[in-house]
C-alpha cells in the first residue's frame, strides 16, 4: 500500500509555524508603526510653523475648489502643473482641520503608514526579518519624519507608489490579472499625485515584459504588466485629457513640459535662476515658472527633444548626485546605510525566484533614477523617491550581515539555534543603525521645511500681517515667495530676475501689483539695492520693514 508524501512546507506543524510567525510579526510591526507616527507627532508640534512654498500651492488651490473658484493656484489661470489627488485629500479633511493642517494631516496619515508597504515589499522579495528592519527604517529615517508634517506630496506619493509596487510583485508572482489591475489602478493614484510615477510605471513593464520574451516560464507575467498599463492609463486619462483641454493640444503632464523647458535653457547654459525667473529687455516675463501655463500652452515653442548627448550628462549629473547624498548625507543614515544597502544589493544568497524578483525591485528603482536624472537641476527632496527602495536594500543588508556573523560565529547551540542568534544579531544592529540615523533628526536639511527661523517663516509672518491690512493691499503681491503671498491671501507674480532695472520696471508696470516685497536674501540682486537706494518706479512706496533671521524685507504699496 502506498502512502502520498505530504511536502514537508506543508505539513501542519510546519504551517502553524509559519503562522505563530506571522502572527508575531504584527504585534511588532504595529510598534514600529505607532513609535515612528509618535516621532512625527514630536516633529509636527516642534518643528513646523509656516507652509512651504510647493505646500501653499497645493493648500491654495485646495481653497479655491472649495469656494468654487475652479482648479485654480496662487498665480492666475487655471493650475496646469500640479495633479490633483494630493489638492482633493486636503480639500476633503478641511472641514476638519482647516486648509493647512488638513496638508499636514494628509502627510502624517500616509507618511506614518508608508512603514507597512515597505514591510510588505520587503518581506515579500526577503522573508519576515527584511520585512521587520525595512519598516523601522522607514519609520526612524529622519528625511520621512520631517517630510510626513510638510504640506508637501512627496510621503503620499511613496505610500501610494510602493503599495503600488508590492502588489505588481504579488500579481507578476501569481499571474493575477485582477491583483494587476488594482495595482495599476493604485499605480495611477499615485501619479494622479506626481506624475512621473506613469514614466515609472512604464519603465517598470518594460523590463517585466523584456524578462518575459527571454525567459519562457515568466511570460505569463506580460500579461500583467499589460493588464496594470491598461488600468493606470485608463484612471489617469481623465487628468490627461482635462489638461489637454486647457491647452489647446494633446498634453498628459503640464509638469513634464515645464521640467522639458528648464532642461532645455539649462542645457543652454543657463542658470536655475535665469531660466526659471528671467524678463526680457522690454520686461516680458520668459523665465518658465513665471508664466508656466504659456509654456505648457506651447505659446514659447513646442517641448523640446534633447539629444542622446545632453541626456546622457543629465543622467551622469543625477547618478553623481545620488551616490554623492547617500554615501555623504547624514540625514539619508550615510555612510552605515549606504553600507548595508550596497551588503543587501550584492550579498545574496541566489535563487531562481529571488533572482527575477531582485532585478524587478532593481528595475523598479533604476526607473526611479532615470527620471530622477531626467531632471537638469537638484534638489535635496527629490532624493525621497529613491529612499524607500534604498531602505529596503539596507534592511535586507543588515538581516544578511547578522546571518554571515551567527554563521561565522558558530553562535547556533540547541538552546540558541542558529535563526535565533541571527535574529538577536539583527535587532542589535538594526537598532544601532537607526540611532545613528535618528542622530541627524535635529538638524540637517530636513530642518528648512517652514521651520522657525527660515524664510519660511519670515514669509509667513509678512504674509500674515499684509493680510491684516485689509483695503486691497494683499489683492496682488509679486514676491519672492509663495508661501508669502499664500498667507497675504493675495493672488500671487513671482518676483522676475534681470540685470537691467528697467526690464524690472517695465514687469511691475505690466503687472501693477498692489504690493511689491522685496528681501535681502533673495539671489537678485537688485532687490537688495533697491531695499537700500530705493525702488526706481515712482508708484512704489515703502510701508513696512521687517528684520527677522538675520535678513531684511520691505514692503512696499502701489500709489497711483
Amino acid at each position: 500500500m502506498q502512502h502520498a508524501v505530504v511536502p514537508v512546507s506543508r505539513t501542519p506543524t510546519v504551517i502553524m509555524r509559519s503562522r505563530l510567525r506571522t502572527a508575531a510579526g504584527q504585534p511588532l510591526l504595529a510598534a514600529i508603526v505607532l513609535c515612528g507616527f509618535a516621532l512625527r507627532l514630536w516633529w509636527l508640534f516642534t518643528h513646523t510653523y509656516a507652509i512651504e512654498n510647493d505646500g501653499a500651492e497645493y493648500a491654495r488651490i485646495a481653497q479655491n475648489v472649495l469656494h468654487g473658484n475652479g482648479y485654480v493656484g496662487l498665480q492666475p489661470g487655471p493650475e496646469l502643473l500640479f495633479p490633483p489627488l494630493y489638492p482633493a485629500l486636503i480639500a476633503a479633511l478641511s472641514p476638519v482641520f482647516g486648509i493647512e493642517h488638513a496638508g499636514r494631516v494628509v502627510s502624517l496619515i500616509l507618511g506614518s503608514g508608508l512603514p507597512i508597504p515597505a514591510y510588505l515589499l520587503a518581506r515579500r522579495l526577503f522573508g519576515r526579518r527584511t520585512g521587520i528592519a525595512a519598516a523601522a527604517f522607514v519609520a526612524f529615517n529622519p528625511m520621512l519624519i520631517a517630510y510626513s508634517t510638510a504640506v508637501l506630496s512627496e510621503t503620499t506619493y511613496l505610500s501610494l507608489q510602493i503599495t503600488a509596487a508590492y502588489l505588481l510583485l504579488c500579481a507578476h508572482d501569481r499571474r493575477d490579472l485582477v491583483r494587476a489591475a488594482i495595482a495599476g489602478g493604485c499605480w495611477a493614484l499615485a501619479a494622479l499625485v506626481r506624475p512621473e510615477a506613469a514614466l515609472i510605471l512604464g519603465l517598470f513593464s518594460a523590463v517585466a515584459v523584456a524578462i518575459g520574451l527571454v525567459v519562457r516560464a515568466q511570460r505569463p507575467a506580460i500579461k500583467v504588466a499589460i493588464v496594470s498599463l491598461a488600468v493606470c492609463g485608463a484612471t489617469f486619462l481623465p487628468y490627461a485629457a482635462w489638461t489637454s483641454y486647457q491647452a489647446g493640444h494633446l498634453q498628459w503632464s503640464g509638469k513634464a513640459t515645464v521640467s522639458s523647458f528648464i532642461n532645455q535653457r539649462i542645457g543652454d547654459g543657463m542658470s536655475y535662476t535665469v531660466a526659471t525667473s528671467s524678463l526680457d529687455p522690454d520686461g516680458r516675463p520668459t523665465g518658465v515658472l513665471l508664466v508656466p501655463n504659456s509654456y505648457i500652452k506651447g505659446n514659447f515653442g513646442s517641448v523640446p527633444m534633447f539629444s542622446a548627448g545632453t541626456q546622457i550628462r543629465f543622467e551622469r549629473a543625477g547618478v553623481h548626485q545620488l551616490w554623492w547624498n547617500f554615501g555623504r548625507k547624514a540625514a539619508l543614515g550615510a555612510p552605515v546605510l549606504a553600507i548595508l544597502a550596497a551588503i543587501g544589493l550584492f550579498g545574496g544568497p541566489w535563487t531562481r525566484r529571488h533572482n527575477t524578483n531582485l532585478l524587478l525591485l532593481v528595475a523598479y528603482g533604476s526607473a526611479n533614477a532615470v527620471v530622477f536624472g531626467s531632471i537638469g537641476w537638484f534638489q535635496f527632496r527629490f532624493l525621497l523617491s529613491l529612499l524607500p527602495i534604498f531602505l529596503i536594500f539596507a534592511a535586507r543588508g543588515t538581516v544578511r550581515l547578522a546571518e554571515v556573523a551567527a554563521a561565522r560565529l558558530k553562535w547556533g547551540t540547541a538552546k540558541l539555534p542558529a535563526t535565533t542568534a541571527s535574529t538577536a544579531l539583527t535587532a542589535v544592529a538594526l537598532v544601532v543603525a537607526s540611532a545613528i540615523t535618528l542622530n541627524s533628526l535635529p538638524g540637517g536639511n530636513v530642518q528648512g521645511l517652514g521651520a522657525r527661523g527660515t524664510t519660511q517663516a519670515t514669509a509667513k509672518i509678512v504674509g500674515d500681517w499684509l493680510h491684516d491690512q485689509g483695503r486691497g493691499l494683499a489683492a496682488t503681491v509679486m514676491s519672492y515667495s509663495a508661501t508669502l503671498a499664500y498667507y497675504s491671501g493675495g493672488v500671487w507674480y513671482p518676483t522676475g530676475y534681470s540685470t537691467s532695472d528697467d526690464a524690472v520696471v517695465a514687469y511691475l508696470e505690466r503687472i501693477r501689483p498692489t504690493s511689491l516685497v522685496l528681501t535681502t536674501t533673495a539671489t537678485d540682486t537688485y532687490e537688495t539695492r533697491w531695499i537700500r537706494d530705493g525702488v526706481p518706479d515712482p508708484h512704489y512706496r515703502p510701508i513696512n520693514t521687517f528684520h527677522l533671521n538675520g535678513a531684511t524685507t520691505v514692503v512696499y504699496e502701489r500709489v497711483n
